[in-house]
């Protein structure tokens, strides 16, 4: 929650500052306030991706799952 503050926080500075700096209007700089709620849509459906891998019963899917996991990290 505090992260997805300070972003957004962040990026309503920056565009303040490119609207301000004559570097275009605020919706041309709007894609960026909907980058960062897709992101945190990211983040909050990740959050619950890991515990539902942890107790998913053995399986192929399961395997399957855990390897795609592993990719995000990297």
């Amino acid at each position: 929650m505090k992260l997805e503050a300070q972003t957004l926080a962040k990026i309503k500075t920056r565009i303040n500052e490119k609207v301000m700096g004559c570097h275009g209007t605020w919706i041309d700089w709007q894609y960026l306030l909907d980058a960062a709620a897709l992101l945190a849509k990211c983040r909050y459906t990740l959050q619950y991706t890991y515990p539902y891998a942890y107790y998913m019963e053995p399986s192929p899917r399961k395997e399957l799952v855990r390897e795609k996991l592993k990719l995000i990290v990297i």
